[in-house]
């Protein structure tokens, strides 16, 4: 998309082509890529995980252990779910489509899958 821009010393226009639409987008991309990747360099270095699939596993196991036991629909303990239940959610659904989503809800056992969908019902509600 051409831009226009006036010359400093005079009231001529010069038309110079900028790909305004363009060079934003990448930059947020790769800023946003090198924030995320250093953060999640600093997270496992700090939490001593070398193998990040089986640490997924293991804090879902305790998530359905401590927020979903004694028959919980919600972490809550409610009929509605809680900002506990919504930041798992978020978490886990920002890898649907992925294999480590396949891994951690639909191959899996217990009840994550059920509250993942109860979860998924209730979200799509308020949307």
């Amino acid at each position: 998309m051409p831009c226009t821009l006036p010359h400093p010393k005079s009231n001529v226009s010069s038309e110079l082509r900028v790909d305004s639409d363009l060079w934003p987008v990448r930059m947020t991309r790769f800023g946003s890529f090198t924030c995320i990747l250093t953060s999640l360099q600093s997270i496992i270095a700090k939490r001593g995980i070398t193998d990040e699939r089986q640490a997924l596993n293991d804090a879902l196991t305790q998530w359905e252990k401590d927020g979903l036991g004694q028959g919980k629909s919600f972490a809550s303990g409610k009929d509605e779910p809680n900002m506990g239940d919504l930041a798992v959610y978020g978490t886990l659904r920002a890898v649907e489509g992925l294999p480590a989503h396949s891994e951690a809800i639909e191959q899996r056992g217990g009840v994550l899958p059920e509250w993942y969908d109860r979860m998924k019902d209730q979200v799509e509600q308020h949307q």
